[in-house]
């Protein structure tokens, strides 16, 4: 039965952000703020969608990196988890970009993180405005 209630309140909350115009793909960076070289877990929720085509994830900072696949549409995952590895210190911007048919340009969602640098780095990073 408490499935059934946890399973009611996910489908009236997902059919409440559609009515407000929630954006069809989010982006969680754990953690926000580590010390390098660090292992970040980055994890995209990307609303199935019959015109989902493909998407991209990755970051920008001191390196970049980036990943891209094909989405089967609304049959595609819902979310996706990887990580990242051995950044070094530096502020990064992690984004996820989804493709629908018929766009140009991709839906696209980024978030900020930072890496700490070694405290024996003579150009240590901080995270700090």
């Amino acid at each position: 039965m408490r499935t059934f209630k946890v399973t009611l309140l996910y489908l009236a909350a997902m059919f409440c952000a559609s009515l407000l115009g929630a954006p069809a793909q989010s982006l969680d960076v754990y953690p926000r703020i580590s010390q390098g070289p660090a292992t970040i877990r980055m994890r995209a929720t990307i609303e199935p969608h019959a015109d989902n085509r493909h998407f991209c994830w990755g970051y920008d900072g001191p390196v970049s990196r980036e990943s891209c696949e094909a989405l089967d549409g609304d049959t595609a995952a819902r979310t996706r988890t990887t990580y990242w590895k051995d950044l070094p210190g530096g502020r990064y911007v992690g984004f996820v970009a989804v493709w629908k048919v018929g766009q140009k340009s991709p839906d696209l969602v980024k978030t900020s993180f930072c890496v700490v640098s070694a405290i024996s780095d003579p150009n240590q990073t901080t995270c700090g405005e």
